[in-house]
Parts: C-alpha cells; structure tokens; sequence
C-alpha cells in the first residue's frame, strides 16, 4: 500500500490543503514529500495524519484484501460465464476505485476490468482499457505481461483480427504462470481455429479444452466447448460425431435451460442434417431455431435461408 499518495488522496477528498492538514503534525514541505513518497514519514507522523483524516489503518489493509477478494470473484464469475453475478462484483470492485491505485492491486484490477469489458462485449470502452494497460506494460511482472497478450488476443477475435489472435494466443507458453486456467487458453485457441477454418486444430484444442472444464465441472463451458466441437466435425465431415456431439448438447442445454445458446444449437443440428440428407429432422431443428431468435436479425435470417435452400 502506498500511504503518501493515499494520504493525499484523502486529504484532497475531504477538503483540506497541506496546512490545514499537516498543522500541529508535521511542516508542509515535510507532508509534501510523504505525499510524493520521496519521504517516508514515521510510524507516529503517519498515525497522526490517518487519524487527523478519520482513516483507520487497519481498514486500508481490511480494503485491500477485499479488492483482491473481488478480483478472484469477478475472474470466477467470468470463468463460469456468470454474466448477472459478474455484473454485481464489477459494482462492488467500483466502489473502491478510488483507493484501488494505491495498492498493490493496481494492475490486476486493470488487466481484470480489461477482461470483463470483453466478456460484456463493450468494445468501445475495452479499447480505452486496452491503450490505457498498452502505456504500463513496461513495468507488468511476467504473469501479468502474459495475461496482457491473452486478453488482447480474446479482443481480436472479438474485432476479427483473428490470425494475430491465433498467434498470440500460441506465444503463451505453459511456464508462463498465467492466472488464467488453461482451458480458458485453448478454448480460444479453438475459438481461433474455427475461424480461421482450420477445424483439424479447432477439434484438437476443443477436446483438450473439454477435458480442462469438465475437471472443473464447468458446464457451461463444456456446452460452448460442445457447439465448437460439433461445428468443426460437421465441416470436416465426421457426421456420426458431430450427431452424436449435438445430440448430448441439446440434451444437456435443454437440461440446464440455456435460452441464449439454444437457436444456434437447433440452428447447427438443422445444418448437420441437411448435410446428411435426413431433410424432415433439418427443418423440424431450423424451424425450433427461428421460433426462439427475434425476427430481422442476422442470426435469424441465416436461418431462414437454411430453411429456404
């Protein structure tokens, strides 16, 4: 924790200029330079001005461990695509931005907030995150530079730069000490690999994902690990697999009610179908695809030219 410049930042909260709030304590230029940090001030100065300024130091410390208790929350919440939970840690984490740059929280907040614009899809303001950690990646330790280049990469998939994405994602090495889970590592690396129709590496990174999420018992990820699986065994003409592949995702997200994932599941059945030639089961899962997706969008006018082909 760096008290100077949180001495400063409360002073500057409450009102008070140096004089008023070094009188009786210490001199100006002696405060000045505690709030610089180019002096550090005594165990009794420093007591004196926390209490002069009514913080207890011993809730500093009690903040501090609750942002770093936030972060992990948020990255589970994220993890577990936990979008209304994420949401209430990322409102609770804003109520100590203030102190934030102070601890020694500071880049794992940042590099955490830069990964949650992304899981929202706010690309806007994941831009103004990205330029603003793109300053101070001079000074991130290892983990904290690796976790930089796989966020950065998740957000050139989502803005379509996907062969850069693919690189970088294949530049992180195992002895990186990433604190990402290294599912989440190669499922956007199959990510990667789908869309750049490479479906021979898609499949091979999905099943190392699945098994990843499965240990973890991360269901919804094992769904979406699913619907890739059975998109690249479709395109490479593995169709008892990927029958099989979407048969247990339907099941299992029907199970589990997953509203948001179930047009493109029904979607992508329909698609292996008519593939296969089994025309009637085609149109029986596009047509249980178009009647879940809000009409004139783009989702659902691909599905009406499944349908009309």
């Amino acid at each position: 924790m760096q008290f100077g410049p949180l001495i400063k930042f409360y002073r500057i909260q409450q009102g008070l200029t140096q004089k008023e709030l070094a009188n009786g304590i210490c001199s100006v230029p002696h405060l000045s330079k505690i709030e610089s940090n180019s002096k550090e001030a005594n165990e009794e100065t420093m007591g004196l001005l926390l209490e002069r300024l009514g913080v207890n130091l011993a809730s500093i410390t009690e903040n501090e461990d609750q942002i770093k208790q936030l972060v992990a929350e948020l990255n589970e919440k994220i993890d577990y695509f936990l979008n209304d939970e994420a949401d209430e840690v990322m409102e609770r984490l804003k109520e100590f931005e203030g102190i934030i740059p102070f601890t020694t929280n500071l880049h794992t907040y940042e590099l955490t907030k830069f990964r949650y614009l992304i899981f929202k899809g706010l690309i806007p303001e994941a831009q103004i995150q990205y330029e603003l950690l793109n300053k101070q990646k001079k000074i991130f330790s290892q983990p904290q530079m690796a976790l930089f280049s796989y966020l950065y990469a998740v957000w050139l998939l989502k803005k379509g730069s996907y062969k850069r994405a693919d690189e970088l994602l294949d530049s992180i090495g195992k002895d990186s000490k990433i604190e990402i889970a290294s599912g989440e590592i190669l499922y956007h690396r199959a990510i990667a690999k789908t869309l750049l129709e490479e479906p021979g590496y898609a499949i091979h990174f999905g099943k190392l994902a699945l098994q990843e999420f499965m240990l973890e018992y991360n269901f919804k990820k094992i769904l979406h690990v699913m619907m890739l699986l059975g998109i690249n065994y479709t395109n490479t003409k593995i169709y008892d697999e990927a029958q099989e592949n979407f048969k247990h995702l339907i099941r299992n997200a029907e199970m589990l009610n997953e509203e948001s994932m179930l047009p493109e599941i029904y979607h992508n059945m329909g698609y292996l179908q008519k593939k296969v030639h089994n025309y009637k089961e085609a149109l029986y899962y596009l047509e249980k695809s178009k009647s879940l997706q809000p009409k004139n969008t783009l989702n659902y006018l691909i599905t009406i030219i499944q349908l009309v082909r």
